[in-house]
């Protein structure tokens, strides 16, 4: 009698594969949809250099990109005139988080925004061996 074996092996990799590169660009502005939100407050607001960066970071983690520089907006946000009375997309800077509302002040965000972040690529390999 002759006896037979087949093993079979399989080893799967997954790599990071940068989808463009931190230098690379894209201006991105707010409109008020989950992916562009625009910037408003609840209970205290500061016009600042860190929540305009707290906003543009937000904007441009919402439209897919790893982080962003601000570059303008429409109104001052703590003083300036809402935008609209509709409910819209909100980053909301002293919560800390996205709401979809309306809002007292709200202002749009122009944002240069940078790195798509990683695409994993997964490669598998197969290797079947048979013996007699």
């Amino acid at each position: 009698a002759t006896a037979t074996a087949t093993t079979t092996a399989t080893a799967t990799t997954t790599h990071a594969v940068p989808q463009t590169s931190a230098m690379s660009l894209t201006r991105v502005t707010s409109d008020g949809t989950r992916r562009k939100p625009y910037c408003s407050w609840s209970t205290s607001c500061e016009w600042n250099t860190a929540t305009q960066q707290s906003c543009s970071t937000a904007l441009c983690q919402s439209a897919g990109y790893e982080n962003g520089t601000f570059v303008s907006a429409t109104v001052d946000l703590c003083t300036g005139p809402s935008l609209t009375s509709d409910a819209t997309w909100l980053w909301v800077i002293d919560l800390g988080e996205f709401l979809y509302t309306a809002f007292f002040r709200e202002t749009d965000v122009t944002a240069d925004c940078y790195g798509v972040g990683v695409l994993a690529t997964t490669t598998t390999t197969t290797a079947t061996t048979t013996t007699t």
